[in-house]
């Protein structure tokens, strides 16, 4: 008899990848909320005033803390993720 071991890592991104294109696919109306979405985070990411003032006012409403404004790339499948993430 054999012991035959098969250790699967799953690649995070790959799933990432997946998931999001399963939910990109079924809704339309989250597909113009995602390119809204990135309209925002360009402006944003684009006026230093206004992305310093958002987080000034972000610390003081929760508690010191303030959203990252991340652009997801094409091959940064986590980026997408992230971007879209309410934690």
């Amino acid at each position: 008899m054999f012991l035959v071991w098969m250790i699967v890592v799953l690649c995070w991104a790959h799933q990432i990848n997946l998931i999001v294109g399963d939910i990109l696919r079924l809704k339309l109306d989250f597909l113009h909320a995602i390119s809204l979405s990135l309209e925002v985070i360009k402006w944003f990411n684009g006026h230093d005033v206004a992305l310093t003032l958002l987080r000034t006012e972000q610390k003081l409403t929760f508690n010191g803390k303030f959203y990252v404004l991340i652009l997801p790339m094409v091959t940064r499948w986590t980026a997408h993720y992230l971007s879209l993430l309410a934690s």
